[in-house]
């Protein structure tokens, strides 16, 4: 009797080995289509990512020498977006941004907002009169 116990044991095993195996190589392809669809999904975004940094990066080389060109002021906004994963760049781009606004109201007329600075005070000098 014990012999036939265990093979009704392996039997009942071997039945649900076969179970997996049906199962595992009818879901292998569908897992392995949502895999590569994932890993090509990932490879683009990053390219993508990366594509982002470099337009960014050579757009503010360009445009270095006139920082406030139209170009360069949306190269300046995306920062914060593009390089989100690298906080050295946005810690950077914070220092000279508050650099620059620090020295916007020590010193207007040296960072380039001259006319700005006329239409602000400018009326007030003129009404004083």
């Amino acid at each position: 009797m014990a012999a036939e116990t265990y093979s009704l044991i392996a039997a009942i095993f071997s039945a649900v080995a076969t179970g997996f195996a049906a199962v595992a190589s009818w879901r292998a392809p569908i897992t392995a289509a949502r895999l590569a669809e994932r890993l090509r999904r990932d490879m683009q975004q990053s390219e993508e990512r990366r594509r982002q940094k470099i337009q960014v990066f050579t757009t503010l080389m360009q445009e270095r020498s006139a920082i406030w060109t139209e170009a360069a002021v949306r190269a300046l906004n995306a920062i914060d977006v593009v390089f989100n994963d690298a906080r050295p760049v946005r810690e950077a781009w914070a220092a000279l941004l508050h650099t620059r606004r620090r020295s916007e109201r020590a010193a207007p007329c040296a960072t380039g907002s001259a006319a700005r600075f006329v239409v602000e005070h400018g009326e007030g000098s003129r009404s004083r009169q």
